[in-house]
């Protein structure tokens, strides 16, 4: 995998980290990388992998069956002295007893193979872990020295658009379709849903767009409407006391049909109520879509 094949955002959050992979390579570092599912952490360490300028090699082992291996019979499997990076994924669901097998690993290779690298993988937080009493400290320090911590995509959302252009482009080629623009209504759902898969849950859904639309564009019609079951709609209410019923529905009711780019048809499906009564509430609340203040 090479640069160009990685979509790195512009946010001066991303190109931080960026310029953090690209030091990790330069150096070859072990590395911690923390963030949601969907996140791209494998993404990120392909990259480091792909820009160190030496020979090396690398297996992924997955947490859950780590006590299955012995670290001497892995290295045998490469050549002597050469790099090697193990990549251990899952860390957050490492038992007490594995945690301390991969406490030996790393102190076994420190001190007699030093050609070995780690790139730690993890969807949880484990600083909350370690306060949990459910992941080793000794072990958390250990790996800690370098960490990448990925937002997940909700919270950068200004890199959803680039994101957006490079699976178009990416999935019109490889299923033979010729899709040219994205309407309005279409950007507005994709800027306001919530990804909580990041962005994994992004690129499927522009592939099953892509996949069943039939026309050169894209818009709101080409949402399947299961998306908008009420069960995947983000709660993002700031609760306070204090403050009158009557406030957070009006909310309640801006939020869902800001995320339906104002479809009442669609809004009062999530809410689970007529359009009738939908715009009724809307002239009792007076609200008004800003699009035509």
């Amino acid at each position: 995998m090479t640069e160009k094949q990685i979509v790195f955002g512009k946010s001066k959050e991303t190109q931080k980290t960026k310029d953090l992979l690209d030091q990790i390579a330069q150096n070859k570092l072990s590395v911690l990388i923390e963030g949601e599912s969907g996140t791209g952490k494998d993404t990120y360490a392909e990259y480091i992998f792909a820009n160190i300028e030496e020979s090396k090699y690398h297996l992924k082992i997955d947490s859950s069956i780590l006590s299955n291996f012995v670290l001497e019979e892995i290295l045998s499997k490469f050549p002597q002295n050469e790099l090697v990076y193990l990549w251990i994924d899952r860390l957050e669901i490492l038992n007490l007893e594995s945690q301390g097998l991969l406490l030996q690993w790393i102190n076994n290779c420190e001190n007699n193979y030093k050609h070995i690298r780690f790139v730690f993988f993890s969807s949880s937080s484990l600083s909350k872990l370690v306060s949990e009493k459910i992941f080793r400290e000794d072990l958390y320090f250990r790996i800690n020295k370098i960490k990448i911590l990925i937002s997940p995509l909700r919270n950068r959302r200004e890199e959803i658009a680039e994101l957006v252009n490079y699976f178009i482009v990416n999935f019109s080629s490889k299923h033979n379709k010729n899709i040219q623009s994205v309407d309005k209504g279409f950007e507005s759902f994709l800027y306001n849903y919530h990804w909580s898969g990041n962005i994994r849950e992004l690129e499927n859904f522009i592939e099953r767009v892509i996949i069943f639309s039939k026309k050169n564009s894209l818009d709101e019609k080409e949402i399947p409407s299961e998306i908008f079951s009420p069960n995947r709609i983000t709660r993002n209410l700031n609760i306070v006391a204090g403050i009158p019923l009557v406030d957070y529905e009006k909310e309640i009711l801006i939020k869902n049909l800001e995320f339906v780019n104002w479809n009442r048809n669609k809004a009062a499906a999530i809410l689970g109520i007529s359009e009738r009564t939908l715009y009724r509430k809307i002239k009792e609340f007076q609200i008004t879509n800003p699009k035509f203040v």
